[in-house]
């Protein structure tokens, strides 16, 4: 219930037409009271009460039914469906903020399935080792044991090169980074690994592996020797979910439905909050926040823009003097020249 108390506020709400309105009439004390109201919808489950529940507003904030009710009904400050009324902004803005909990909450989840993968390992090649030792231990009769034996445990179970070459899940060059891990050489920062700095790096790969990815995605996933070689333990892992929360999502005038843009054709449509991250109606893309801006396709488009400033520029100078027919035919000639250069150019490549 840390948060049971938390709601964003503008600072120039007081410059609303509508809470101007209710301040000449009723002064701070009705901005006060409209507030104290807005707290008490964000204590509610569903951030919405039954006009029956004025009774015991005005016994919380001490004071009078008319004016409560007038405040409530009267000011366009907030919507009645029924007997039941509620905050649009309100609404609106708690809306963020649980879907920002929520993707905490699925982020929680995957961590602890990552964690618990580890340990899965973990175990998995410990009891690998004591299976291997035990083995080892009847096989082995003879009166030099105690130095084989050491030799054999030269690096615990838990920090073998093969855990994270598993956990890391992106193999590529093996023998430089199995050289990196076990010290026989040092990594391009000049820093040479043992088991403190390995035990950062198995702490750190859950949750690295987990918001990157091999290949083509974004984030990307670096390769293994790069991130051994630029000590990638140390870099902050960035959650890619609250990307999208930062989407600058538009609502239509019903305050309801959000304005999307199909990826593909770029036509708008109006979906429900939770269909946004799905596929668009027309073409099944994806729905994009924003209607992207149409690139100039090519230099010789930009030539083209470029060449006729500059003809309009000549035009007009030397006080609005008019070019004789020469240094026209002259001037246009050139710029023929130079999209036909551009053309070769770009048939050359």
């Amino acid at each position: 219930m840390k948060d049971a108390y938390y709601f964003s506020h503008d600072s120039n709400a007081r410059n609303d037409q509508r809470l101007m309105k209710l301040r000449m009439k009723y002064g701070p004390e009705g901005y006060g009271i409209y507030f104290m109201i807005i707290e008490i919808l964000r204590d509610i489950e569903n951030y919405t009460l039954h006009i029956s529940d004025v009774e015991s507003i005005c016994f919380d904030i001490r004071s009078d039914t008319d004016k409560v009710l007038d405040i409530i009904k009267n000011y366009n400050l907030f919507v009645f469906e029924g007997d039941y009324f509620y905050s649009k902004s309100l609404s609106r803005r708690m809306e963020k903020l649980d879907r920002i909990k929520e993707i905490r909450r699925e982020s929680g989840k995957k961590g602890a399935k990552a964690s618990a993968k580890v340990r899965q390992v973990l175990k998995s090649e410990v009891t690998n080792a004591e299976q291997v030792k035990q083995s080892k231990v009847k096989q082995s009769k003879v009166e030099n044991s105690k130095e084989k034996k050491s030799k054999q445990v030269e690096e615990p179970i838990s920090l073998s090169f093969d855990l994270f070459w598993n956990l890391y899940d992106y193999k590529q060059s093996r023998p430089d980074c199995e050289a990196i891990w076990n010290a026989e050489k040092k990594n391009k920062r000049g820093l040479l690994l043992d088991n403190d700095i390995r035990q950062k790096i198995i702490d750190h790969l859950p949750a690295y592996v987990e918001n990157t990815h091999k290949g083509d995605g974004f984030p990307p996933r670096v390769y293994p020797k790069t991130y051994l070689n630029n000590n990638g333990w140390e870099d902050e892992v960035i959650v890619t979910e609250s990307v999208e929360i930062q989407e600058d999502w538009k609502l239509d005038g019903t305050g309801k439905f959000y304005v999307g843009y199909c990826e593909k054709c770029l036509v708008s449509d109006f979906y429900k909050a939770e269909d946004r991250s799905g596929e668009s109606r027309c073409c099944g893309v994806r729905i994009l926040a924003n209607r992207p801006k149409k690139e100039v396709e090519n230099g010789r488009s930009q030539n083209l823009v470029s060449q006729s400033k500059r003809y309009r520029g000549f035009m007009e100078s030397k006080n609005n003097k008019r070019s004789g027919p020469a240094k026209i035919e002259s001037f246009i000639g050139q710029a023929i020249e130079e999209s036909e250069s551009i053309q070769e150019e770009s048939d050359g490549q």
